[in-house]
Protein backbone atom coordinates (compact mmCIF):
# COMPACT_ATOMS: atom_id res chain seq x y z
CA UNK A 1 0.00 0.00 0.00
CA UNK A 2 1.40 3.73 -0.67
CA UNK A 3 1.25 5.90 2.81
CA UNK A 4 0.58 9.12 2.38
CA UNK A 5 2.47 11.86 4.80
CA UNK A 6 0.08 11.89 7.57
CA UNK A 7 -0.15 7.90 7.76
CA UNK A 8 -3.12 7.40 6.19
CA UNK A 9 -3.27 4.78 3.13
CA UNK A 10 -4.95 4.96 -0.45
CA UNK A 11 -7.39 2.95 0.93
CA UNK A 12 -8.26 4.77 4.13
CA UNK A 13 -8.75 7.87 1.90
CA UNK A 14 -10.96 5.88 -0.68
CA UNK A 15 -12.98 5.00 2.00
CA UNK A 16 -13.48 8.53 3.06
CA UNK A 17 -14.16 10.11 0.09
CA UNK A 18 -17.15 7.58 -0.24
CA UNK A 19 -18.68 7.61 2.85
CA UNK A 20 -18.19 11.97 2.64
CA UNK A 21 -20.24 11.41 -0.88
CA UNK A 22 -22.72 8.97 0.72
CA UNK A 23 -23.82 11.28 3.61
CA UNK A 24 -23.66 14.48 0.95
CA UNK A 25 -26.26 12.35 -0.90
CA UNK A 26 -28.42 12.18 1.85
CA UNK A 27 -28.38 15.43 2.82
CA UNK A 28 -29.63 16.62 -0.39
CA UNK A 29 -32.07 14.19 -0.62
CA UNK A 30 -34.27 15.81 1.41
CA UNK A 31 -37.51 17.05 0.24
CA UNK A 32 -38.51 20.79 1.96
CA UNK A 33 -42.30 20.72 3.04
CA UNK A 34 -43.97 23.86 4.17
CA UNK A 35 -46.41 24.16 6.45
CA UNK A 36 -49.01 27.20 5.82
CA UNK A 37 -48.31 30.54 7.13
CA UNK A 38 -51.85 32.58 7.26
CA UNK A 39 -53.76 35.43 8.50
CA UNK A 40 -57.53 35.68 8.45
CA UNK A 41 -59.92 37.68 10.98
CA UNK A 42 -62.26 35.72 13.82
CA UNK A 43 -65.38 33.71 12.49
CA UNK A 44 -63.87 33.30 8.80
CA UNK A 45 -62.42 29.89 7.10
CA UNK A 46 -59.62 29.71 5.19
CA UNK A 47 -57.01 27.54 2.46
CA UNK A 48 -53.57 26.61 4.48
CA UNK A 49 -51.46 25.35 1.47
CA UNK A 50 -49.12 22.42 2.40
CA UNK A 51 -46.44 23.18 0.33
CA UNK A 52 -43.44 20.00 -1.09
CA UNK A 53 -40.58 20.36 -3.18
CA UNK A 54 -39.53 18.66 -6.35
CA UNK A 55 -40.63 15.00 -5.53
CA UNK A 56 -40.49 13.36 -9.15
CA UNK A 57 -37.33 11.80 -9.04
CA UNK A 58 -38.20 10.32 -5.52
CA UNK A 59 -41.23 8.13 -6.95
CA UNK A 60 -42.74 9.19 -3.58
CA UNK A 61 -46.51 7.15 -3.82
CA UNK A 62 -47.56 7.91 0.01
CA UNK A 63 -47.04 10.43 2.85
CA UNK A 64 -48.59 10.52 6.46
CA UNK A 65 -48.36 13.61 8.89
CA UNK A 66 -49.96 14.53 12.17
CA UNK A 67 -49.86 18.12 12.71
CA UNK A 68 -50.56 20.62 15.87
CA UNK A 69 -52.32 23.31 16.83
CA UNK A 70 -53.68 25.59 19.08
CA UNK A 71 -57.15 24.40 19.26
CA UNK A 72 -58.45 27.37 20.97
CA UNK A 73 -57.39 29.68 18.07
CA UNK A 74 -58.13 27.60 15.01
CA UNK A 75 -59.67 24.46 14.35
CA UNK A 76 -58.57 22.43 11.30
CA UNK A 77 -61.65 20.22 10.11
CA UNK A 78 -60.01 18.58 6.91
CA UNK A 79 -58.17 19.26 3.54
CA UNK A 80 -58.63 20.37 0.19
CA UNK A 81 -57.44 18.55 -2.84
CA UNK A 82 -58.45 20.79 -5.47
CA UNK A 83 -55.83 21.77 -7.74
CA UNK A 84 -52.80 20.23 -6.12
CA UNK A 85 -50.68 17.51 -6.91
CA UNK A 86 -52.81 14.96 -5.54
CA UNK A 87 -55.94 16.11 -7.26
CA UNK A 88 -58.80 13.37 -7.43
CA UNK A 89 -57.17 11.27 -4.50
CA UNK A 90 -58.56 12.21 -1.38
CA UNK A 91 -56.45 11.43 1.68
CA UNK A 92 -57.93 9.85 4.86
CA UNK A 93 -58.23 12.17 7.57
CA UNK A 94 -58.36 11.83 11.49
CA UNK A 95 -59.69 15.64 12.47
CA UNK A 96 -59.47 15.75 16.01
CA UNK A 97 -60.32 19.06 16.89
CA UNK A 98 -60.86 18.32 20.40
CA UNK A 99 -56.78 18.44 20.85
CA UNK A 100 -56.04 20.33 18.35
CA UNK A 101 -54.25 17.65 15.96
CA UNK A 102 -55.32 15.80 12.41
CA UNK A 103 -53.92 13.05 11.01
CA UNK A 104 -53.44 12.74 7.16
CA UNK A 105 -52.22 9.58 5.57
CA UNK A 106 -52.19 9.30 1.43
CA UNK A 107 -50.65 6.55 -0.69
CA UNK A 108 -51.18 5.81 -4.68
CA UNK A 109 -50.42 3.36 -7.57
CA UNK A 110 -49.09 6.30 -9.30
CA UNK A 111 -45.75 8.86 -7.91
CA UNK A 112 -46.89 12.35 -7.58
CA UNK A 113 -45.00 14.29 -10.20
CA UNK A 114 -42.95 17.85 -9.52
CA UNK A 115 -43.38 20.25 -6.81
CA UNK A 116 -46.04 22.50 -5.21
CA UNK A 117 -49.31 22.39 -2.95
CA UNK A 118 -49.42 18.83 -1.80
CA UNK A 119 -52.74 19.11 -0.21
CA UNK A 120 -54.43 22.42 1.40
CA UNK A 121 -56.12 22.69 5.07
CA UNK A 122 -59.66 23.61 6.25
CA UNK A 123 -58.80 26.18 8.80
CA UNK A 124 -61.60 27.57 11.17
CA UNK A 125 -60.30 30.69 12.82
CA UNK A 126 -61.88 30.78 16.00
CA UNK A 127 -60.08 33.48 18.68
CA UNK A 128 -57.82 35.92 18.40
CA UNK A 129 -54.45 34.97 18.67
CA UNK A 130 -51.35 33.54 16.70
CA UNK A 131 -50.54 29.19 16.64
CA UNK A 132 -47.99 27.07 15.58
CA UNK A 133 -48.40 24.44 13.07
CA UNK A 134 -45.99 21.88 13.69
CA UNK A 135 -45.46 18.09 12.71
CA UNK A 136 -43.60 17.84 15.60
CA UNK A 137 -45.17 15.94 18.21
CA UNK A 138 -45.29 14.06 21.61
CA UNK A 139 -43.28 11.34 19.80
CA UNK A 140 -41.56 13.32 17.44
CA UNK A 141 -41.49 14.39 13.84
CA UNK A 142 -44.14 12.94 12.12
CA UNK A 143 -44.12 13.77 8.40
CA UNK A 144 -43.34 11.10 6.39
CA UNK A 145 -42.62 10.16 2.65
CA UNK A 146 -43.34 6.85 1.77
CA UNK A 147 -41.57 4.20 4.37
CA UNK A 148 -39.37 6.82 4.97
CA UNK A 149 -37.45 7.86 1.97
CA UNK A 150 -36.74 10.13 1.05
CA UNK A 151 -35.98 12.82 4.22
CA UNK A 152 -38.23 15.12 4.50
CA UNK A 153 -37.37 18.63 6.24
CA UNK A 154 -40.23 20.09 7.45
CA UNK A 155 -40.73 24.17 7.91
CA UNK A 156 -43.25 25.18 10.80
CA UNK A 157 -46.13 27.44 10.36
CA UNK A 158 -48.23 29.87 11.82
CA UNK A 159 -51.81 31.38 11.60
CA UNK A 160 -52.26 34.82 12.93
CA UNK A 161 -56.13 35.56 14.11
CA UNK A 162 -57.01 39.09 14.23
CA UNK A 163 -60.14 40.86 15.41
CA UNK A 164 -62.01 43.60 12.97
CA UNK A 165 -64.63 45.55 15.02
CA UNK A 166 -67.92 46.12 13.28
CA UNK A 167 -68.16 49.56 11.44
CA UNK A 168 -71.49 51.50 13.49
CA UNK A 169 -73.93 51.79 10.90
CA UNK A 170 -75.50 55.17 10.79
CA UNK A 171 -78.43 54.88 12.84
CA UNK A 172 -76.42 54.24 15.94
Amino acid sequence: MIKLNDGLCKRDIIALVIAILFFAGNIQSQIKVELPQISGEVNSEMLGKINIGVVTEYKVVAFQFALYYDKSIIKITGVDVDETLIQGNMPVINADTTNGKIVVAWASAAPIIGHGTLLSLKIKLIKTGLTKLTTTGPDGESFMLNAGAPDSSVIPGEVIVTYVPKKQTEME
